[in-house]
C-alpha cells in the first residue's frame, strides 16, 4: 500500500517552556522533527514526506531536511495546518502524524497500513490506564468508563481522497476538531478504526517529555 506521509510541525513550543518550535529541539544532537522524517523515508511504501512548518520556520526546517521532506507552510491552527498539507497529497492515502511524537516505531506504521487495507480510516491509540472523569468548575461532573475509552494517537492514516472531503466540510462547518479522526468521524461519519499503539509513542509537550524522550530514543 503507497502513501505519503504528512508530519504536522507548525506548533510552538511555549508548554514546554522553549522560546521556538520544539520541532527543531536536539534530541541527542538531532533535531526532532528528522526522527519520524527518516522513520518514514526508511518505508518502501512511503512516496514521499510533507512537513508543515510555520512561515517563521521554514529557513530552519528547510537546512534541518534538506531533500528529504517538501515543506508546506501551516496555519494558525493544526487543523488549517493539515488541510494545507492534504493539498500537496497526490498518493491514494496518507499518514498523519505529529512531529513531537519522534519516538515512532516501524511497527507502528506497518500496523496503521495493514488496518487501511481493510478500512478507510484508522488511528493508533493506547488505552488508558487511570481513571477518567469530566469535570467543570473544580468538581467531578461525570465518571468515563475506561473500558471503553482510549487515548488518540498518530500516525493516523486516510483514504485521501476521504480525509480532505472531511477537512473541506469541517471548513464550510466552521468546525473545529483536536486531530483527524475526530474530524473523519465527525463530518462524513466514517468508521475509524483503533490500532493499539505504544505507550512510549509520547508527544513532547513538556519539558519532562523531553527528558522521557531522551531516555527512549
Amino acid at each position: 500500500m503507497m502513501y505519503q506521509a504528512l508530519i504536522v510541525a507548525a506548533g510552538s513550543g511555549s508548554r514546554s517552556g522553549l522560546s521556538y518550535n520544539k520541532n527543531l529541539y536536539l534530541l541527542k544532537n538531532k533535531p526532532m522533527i528528522l526522527y519520524s522524517v527518516e522513520r518514514f523515508l526508511e518505508d518502501k511504501d512511503c512516496e514521499g514526506v510533507i512537513v508543515v512548518c510555520s512561515e517563521s520556520d521554514k529557513d530552519s526546517f528547510s537546512l534541518i531536511l534538506e531533500d528529504k521532506a517538501r515543506l508546506v507552510i501551516g496555519g494558525t491552527t493544526r487543523q488549517i495546518s493539515v488541510s494545507n498539507g492534504l493539498n500537496h497529497i497526490h498518493s491514494k492515502y496518507v499518514l498523519i502524524h505529529d512531529g513531537a511524537r519522534p519516538n515512532l516505531k516501524k511497527s507502528a506504521i506497518a500496523a496503521i497500513k495493514a488496518k487501511l487495507s481493510l478500512i478507510d480510516a484508522a488511528t493508533l491509540c493506547v488505552v488508558a490506564k487511570d481513571a477518567l472523569a469530566s469535570v467543570g468548575k473544580g468538581m467531578i461532573t461525570h465518571i468515563i468508563d475506561r473500558e471503553s475509552t482510549v487515548q488518540i494517537q498518530t500516525p493516523q492514516g486516510f483514504l485521501t481522497s476521504k480525509i480532505i472531503k472531511a477537512h473541506q466540510l469541517a471548513k464550510a462547518h466552521k468546525h473545529k476538531y483536536p486531530d483527524d479522526a475526530s474530524l473523519i468521524w465527525s463530518e462524513l461519519k466514517e468508521k475509524v478504526a483503533v490500532v493499539p499503539g505504544d505507550s512510549n509513542n509520547i508527544k513532547a509537550t513538556t519539558a519532562d517529555d523531553f527528558v522521557v524522550l531522551e531516555a527512549l530514543l
